[in-house]
């Protein structure tokens, strides 16, 4: 067996053993709110958390701290 051959089954054997990371805190519970929707009424959406469908436009370079959405 090649070095290469024994690390791409390695590679295999051991890759279910790895977990993803979780960043942040869960999602809220609660339906999907469309970003055009939630324009409409942003005073039916503030103050509480929320989860929001739309095309990501632009995000923050350093951390991922925010997004802009557009609906479509």
């Amino acid at each position: 067996m090649t070095m290469r051959t024994l690390m791409l089954l390695s590679m295999l054997v051991f890759s279910p053993l790895c977990q993803a990371a979780g960043f942040g805190a869960p999602l809220p519970e609660g339906e999907v709110v469309g970003i055009a929707q939630a324009a409409a009424d942003p005073a039916a959406h503030a103050g509480h958390a929320a989860k929001f469908t739309g095309r990501i436009t632009q995000v923050c370079q350093k951390k991922g701290c925010w997004v802009v959405l557009e609906q479509g």
